[in-house]
């Protein structure tokens, strides 16, 4: 995934055992997807996923 030229990305409101989470979807073009669930949003919620180390290109309009 880290491979990828593009990465698309999406955060989601979710609930994980009663508690308010967001869930983090990561996809590329080839059709591999990943979810993470986070306590936090932003640059918090993205530690420990692919989108913290991804070089690649994150604007869709490029």
């Amino acid at each position: 995934m880290l491979l990828s030229p593009v990465m698309h990305t999406d955060c989601t409101n979710a609930r994980v055992n009663g508690e308010s989470s967001y869930v983090f979807v990561c996809a590329v073009p080839d059709g591999g997807v990943l979810y993470f669930a986070r306590g936090k949003k932003g640059p918090d919620g993205i530690k420990g996923t692919v989108v913290e180390d991804y070089q690649g290109n994150t604007d869709p309009r490029s």
